[in-house]
């Protein structure tokens, strides 16, 4: 047996981590390719290589399957937001525009865009981790942002700074992701991506009455600057 049993849940061992994981990669790839409703388990056990008591005791039935691809590909999305962080003192562009590349770099991978079209298409089934795909991936970039809004906003409300921050988020994905949703394109060319990020940085900064002059103000504003004394 390749699995421990532990509160009625089968733990992988060694062994069975390969396995499992190799009907993981087998499983995604075909419900990217056929849908889940068209990929019968022979399918995945074809491609895998692997056994049908072996994917029972894993996973249970393909439901169960359905949402282990979906947790495990989510978690491989986002895990670039999982270790994003950025030097204190940042200037402001220069924090947003690393935050939006990180995020769009995960979220318009063709694998990530894949995925969303199957969690449009079978949502229902896994409805608690299409909700956790959510907030590992784009609300917790909201939620960074609104914190970074609490610093140079700090008059400003909670619903503010989470509108702002949402406006942002908004800004910089544009219709790259409809585009390649709808599979109008493959993806977009760095260069085209990086535009966007440094237009729509630099209009929501403007629009919020933050400049890249008002940061280096704020920073030098207490720092002294010693004056020499002239000479008899």
């Amino acid at each position: 047996m390749d699995c421990q049993i532990k509160n009625g849940v089968c733990k992988p061992q060694k062994r069975g981590l390969v396995r499992r994981q190799a009907m993981l990669e087998a499983a995604l790839d075909l419900f990217l390719e056929k849908g889940f409703e068209q990929t019968s388990l022979s399918d995945i056990l074809e491609r895998s290589k692997g056994s049908r008591s072996t994917l029972y005791q894993y996973f249970g039935n393909k439901e169960g399957l359905l949402r282990a691809i979906v947790e495990f590909a989510a978690d491989r999305t986002w895990q670039n937001l999982d270790t994003f962080s950025i030097e204190p003192g940042t200037p402001p562009q220069e924090w947003l525009c690393d935050l939006a590349r990180t995020f769009m770099s995960s979220c318009l991978c063709p694998k990530a865009v894949a995925l969303y079209r199957l969690l449009v298409m079978e949502g229902d089934c896994v409805a608690d981790v299409c909700r956790r795909c959510f907030e590992t991936g784009p609300k917790t970039v909201k939620r960074r942002v609104a914190n970074f809004l609490k610093e140079i906003l700090p008059d400003a409300s909670n619903a503010m700074r989470e509108m702002l921050a949402r406006i942002f988020i908004g800004s910089v994905m544009g219709d790259f992701h409809w585009r390649m949703s709808l599979g109008l394109i493959e993806s977009p060319k760095p260069a085209e991506v990086e535009e966007r990020i440094q237009c729509a940085v630099k209009i929501f900064l403007e629009g919020i009455g933050v400049s890249l002059a008002d940061h280096v103000k704020k920073q030098t504003k207490n720092v002294k600057i010693p004056i020499k004394s002239k000479k008899p």
